[in-house]
């Protein structure tokens, strides 16, 4: 019996040295592709960063912000993902916020911790993704969605660790631009992520909180 138990170990060792290998080899030939974040154990972070007003410039104080990773799992023909960590936070008074350093375990040999998805939100002010403009993609002309890639492309952030990210938040017009944002964003944290109710609830309360407040407010029902 310790024979096999010594032998099944064996072969689990050689399994997971030859996994950690093909990942190396991965990461060394498609260096732009992928970010090292860790085997096993994983981590990313600390994420930095500001927010300001798109128009003025001046510092946003008071936004939140939710971030949240995924580690992908390579199993035999399967490919799925499962939830690593999240941190929540909110801007100072100079528009700066720190996400802290995420970690999490994941003993499946063949896996990679993606970047986060990070959601930022500000009563009054387009979201992060941005949400605007308002365009109907049946109807729309193609000016119309050129203008609105343009928009997107400049307003959108490619976040690095360690670095100080700026991110622009442009403040809506008028109510419909207002409840188009909060409906958007909030349909995004509910159902269009990778992480169950559950863990939404545990680890983004605060983000959760402020929209259901900016629904309440604008007569929004989910």
């Amino acid at each position: 019996m310790k024979r096999l138990l010594k032998r099944i170990g064996i072969v689990i060792g050689i399994i997971y040295s030859i996994c950690g290998l093909l990942l190396f080899c991965s990461y060394t030939r498609e260096p732009y592709r992928h970010e090292f974040r860790g085997w096993l154990l994983y981590t990313d972070g600390p994420y930095k960063g500001k927010i300001i007003d798109d128009d003025t410039n001046i510092q946003i104080e008071g936004a939140t912000i939710f971030a949240y990773w995924v580690v992908d799992i390579y199993f035999l023909t399967l490919d799925f993902s499962r939830f690593c960590d999240a941190v929540e936070t909110t801007t100072d008074k100079n528009g700066e916020f720190i996400l802290s350093r995420s970690f999490c375990i994941n003993l499946y040999p063949l896996a990679e911790m993606l970047s986060p998805r990070i959601f930022i939100f500000k009563s009054g002010y387009d979201s992060y993704p941005p949400k605007l403009p308002i365009i109907d993609p049946e109807k729309a002309s193609d000016k119309e969605r050129e203008d609105a890639q343009i928009y997107f492309k400049e307003h959108i952030t490619e976040f690095t660790e360690g670095k100080n990210n700026l991110i622009r938040l442009r403040k809506v017009k008028n109510n419909e631009e207002r409840k188009w944002v909060v409906k958007r964003i909030g349909w995004d944290i509910h159902d269009g992520i990778e992480i169950s109710e559950k863990e939404l609830q545990t680890n983004a309360k605060r983000t959760i909180l402020v929209i259901s407040e900016e629904e309440k407010c604008l007569g929004i029902t989910r």
